[in-house]
C-alpha cells in the first residue's frame, strides 16, 4: 500500500517499502528489479522500463557490477594444537594461549566505495577448530567450524592498511567434538588440520525506486 495508490509489487530480490520507495537488496545486480502493477505514473530515476510480465510494467536498476578479488598470503603455518580440554559433558572453547598454535593468513580487500554496494562479505571456506578474525589487533568475530561457509560483512569494519587477518586452530583428530555427517574433514590419525580453502568478496547490491517522483523534463 503506497501513500499515492495502493499496488502489487513482483521481485526476485529482498524488498522493503518506505512510502512510496520501493528498496531492492540482491547480491546479484541482475536481480534489482520489480513488476509494479498498476503501472508508475512516471518511470522511477536510475531505473529503465524492462517490458511487461503480464499484468506488471517490469523496471530495472541500472547498476553495474563491482569486482573485489581478495589477496590472500599466508602469515605463519600452524603449530601442533594443544588437546582439547573438557567441561562435564562437552569440550570447551579454546583460551587464548591456544591460538599461539594456529595458521595465519592476511586477507587484502579493496573497499569498493559504491554507492551501490550496501554492504561487501567476506565468505570464507575452511577446516579447523576455530577461526578468529581481525582489523589490525581487534578481533571482529570468530567461527566454530561445521563446514558451512563464514560469511562476514564488512560494512562497518575498518579496513587496514596492510590488510585483514585470519587465525585457524587446528582441529586435532582425536577432539571430541561432534559434527553432522559428512561435515568433518579427513584428518589422518594423530594428526590436524588448519586449511584455508577459499576467501570470496561478494558485494551486496542496492537499488530504491521512487513511485511518487514527480517527472521533471
Amino acid at each position: 500500500l503506497f501513500r499515492s495508490q495502493e499496488r502489487l509489487v513482483l521481485s526476485a530480490a529482498d524488498l522493503y517499502f518506505d512510502g512510496d520507495r520501493i528498496h531492492l537488496s540482491s547480491s546479484d545486480p541482475a536481480l534489482l528489479t520489480f513488476g509494479v502493477f498498476p503501472s508508475a505514473e512516471t518511470k522511477p530515476s536510475g531505473f529503465t522500463p524492462a517490458g511487461q510480465d503480464g499484468i506488471f510494467e517490469r523496471y530495472a536498476a541500472a547498476i553495474h557490477p563491482v569486482n573485489v578479488e581478495p589477496v590472500i598470503h599466508q602469515i605463519a603455518p600452524a603449530g601442533q594444537a594443544p588437546p582439547v580440554r573438557m567441561g562435564k559433558e562437552v569440550a570447551m572453547a579454546p583460551a587464548e594461549s591456544d591460538f599461539r598454535t594456529a595458521a595465519r593468513w592476511s586477507i587484502g580487500v579493496t573497499n569498493p566505495k559504491s554507492e551501490a554496494v550496501e554492504e561487501l562479505f567476506l565468505r570464507i571456506e575452511y577446516q579447523g577448530d576455530v577461526a578468529r578474525f581481525y582489523a589490525g589487533d581487534q578481533l571482529i568475530t570468530d567461527d566454530f567450524y561445521h563446514r558451512a561457509p563464514w560469511d562476514i560483512g564488512l560494512r562497518n569494519v575498518p579496513y587496514p592498511q596492510n590488510g585483514f587477518e585470519l587465525k585457524i586452530l587446528p582441529l586435532r583428530q582425536d577432539a571430541p567434538i561432534y559434527l553432522q555427517e559428512g561435515a568433518h574433514p579427513v584428518i589422518p590419525k594423530g594428526g590436524q588440520v588448519a586449511r584455508l580453502v577459499k576467501v570470496s568478496a561478494i558485494p551486496q547490491y542496492r537499488a530504491v525506486a521512487d513511485l511518487a517522483q514527480k517527472h521533471v523534463n
